[in-house]
């Protein structure tokens, strides 16, 4: 049904509406949650390249398809895709935003998953260590994203050192 009402949209308003790219990323997003990760890469990329050529590569929304794409990838298996696009959304989102904003902290965050993904654990470590650090100074100690990164960097700490 939702794809139908994408098309819908599409024919009414264009494939370049601002309101058909949300849909259509509300879509792929929906695919990407019931586990259809394959069925969610093609909208989530059209989304991308249509964003960067009417809104351009430095707008928000476009910043988070690639974050969002980025993920897809790596979920995908897709590592080398999943890391370039993850350090333009990094680049990107540093240089419009600030080093210290949420999003470009997000970015960071996600990049580190990604370098974890293709066995550079150390890399990774560092990165979500200075993105966790930047996001207790800017949401709290107990702000439930800080909380998930503390986590998160407990368990590739632990896997780290029973590896060694």
């Amino acid at each position: 049904m939702a794809d139908k009402a994408i098309k819908a949209c599409q024919q009414i308003y264009g494939a370049e509406y601002p309101q058909t790219l949300n849909g259509m990323s509300s879509l792929a997003t929906i695919l990407y949650n019931l586990g259809r990760l394959q069925e969610a890469e093609a909208p989530k990329v059209q989304v991308l390249g249509t964003g960067k050529r009417v809104l351009g590569v430095e707008h928000p929304d476009t910043l988070i398809s690639m974050d969002i794409l980025s993920s897809t990838f790596r979920h995908l298996g897709q590592l080398k895709d999943a890391e370039e696009l993850g350090l333009q959304a990094l680049e990107s989102r540093r240089k419009v935003l600030g080093v210290e904003h949420s999003n470009a902290l997000e970015s960071m965050a996600e990049l580190a998953l990604t370098w974890k993904s293709l066995g550079r654990h150390a890399a990774a470590l560092n990165l979500l260590r200075d993105s966790l650090t930047k996001r207790k100074q800017l949401l709290g100690p107990h702000h439930h994203v800080v909380l998930s990164s503390s986590e998160t960097l407990l368990q590739y700490e632990t896997e780290g050192s029973e590896e060694q």
